[in-house]
């Protein structure tokens, strides 16, 4: 069966891996029509250094950026010029290999569905385990089942949803393909450990997920904030009224009004903090930068 795949592999400092997956790439050449590398504004190799180390047969596109923007805003850059029926994502580590990317085309293929997203079955570390409880606290479900960014969907669909956040200051992948089409299956993939290199999760990066995922998935946390204290505050005068007008004059329960105070106040002022330290945590972490293109070049103009 003929069925082709442009395979979006986003790269930041990764000059020891890139050899690595682009002889094994070609193992699956009759599955992958085109490689699209994004280099992220490497600091470890010019793109000169990083096209010379790209071995593969397979024809491949290398897009330089001008500024460093991040694994979600790279996918969209690569998306661009993508030009199969299928697109979809694989890290240069090969943490996900193309045997699981494999296997999200063929659910793809054969559910008919628009979109495949992989659920990784054996991946486990402390930020992860610690983001998955931040996940179960504030119940976004599609967050708690080890639910990656790695995905194969329809080109022409991807394109449609995604590069119309191109120039949107706050852009999360894996918040976004969730709500790309109704037609959304998901496959267990396994995670390989990484050979080379560590995990650039890190508590900035956290911090970053945190904010992105609770701060903008509540656009009326301020609102709410607020309308929470002030719901405490107005039991509070409630009961003070009610406890000068009772005939039985019962003992004033200070613990629980100076519980229930704190809480008023505490609730209060995170609305105000929210208000207006939001703009602040977006434009400083969770805002990146659009993607400049500085070149791109391809194995066709060898």
């Amino acid at each position: 069966m003929e069925r082709k795949i442009s395979l979006i592999v986003p790269l930041y400092n990764e000059i020891d891996n890139i050899e690595n997956f682009s002889l094994q790439a070609d193992s699956y050449s009759e599955m992958i029509g085109e490689l699209i590398f994004v280099n992220d504004a490497s600091n470890d190799a010019t793109p000169e250094e990083i096209y010379s180390k790209i071995k593969c047969n397979i024809p491949f596109k290398l897009v330089n950026l001008l500024n460093n923007v991040g694994k979600d805003r790279a996918v969209l850059a690569g998306l661009e010029l993508s030009e199969y029926e299928y697109t979809g994502i694989i890290d240069i580590d090969l943490q996900v290999s193309f045997k699981e990317i494999e296997k999200l085309l063929n659910r793809l293929e054969k559910k008919s569905l628009d979109i495949v997203i992989g659920i990784r079955e054996n991946y486990h570390c402390f930020w992860n385990s610690f983001f998955r409880i931040l996940a179960r606290i504030a119940g976004l479900s599609q967050y708690m089942g080890n639910v990656s960014d790695f995905f194969v969907g329809k080109t022409e669909l991807v394109k449609k949803v995604l590069l119309k956040y191109k120039n949107n200051p706050v852009f999360s992948l894996k918040g976004v393909i969730f709500e790309m089409t109704p037609r959304t299956g998901f496959q267990k993939i396994y995670v390989n450990p990484r050979n080379i290199g560590k995990s650039k999760m890190d508590f900035k990066k956290l911090l970053e997920i945190f904010n992105s995922t609770f701060v903008l998935s509540f656009p009326n946390l301020v609102s709410f904030s607020f309308i929470i204290s002030m719901s405490l505050f107005s039991y509070l005068f409630v009961y003070i009224i009610y406890f000068f007008i009772s005939s039985s004059r019962k003992k004033f329960q200070t613990p629980a009004f100076t519980l229930i105070s704190s809480l008023a106040f505490q609730f209060f002022f995170l609305g105000v903090i929210n208000e207006y330290l939001s703009p602040v945590i977006k434009h400083f972490i969770i805002q990146k930068p659009y993607f400049f293109v500085d070149s791109v070049i391809s194995s066709r103009d060898k």
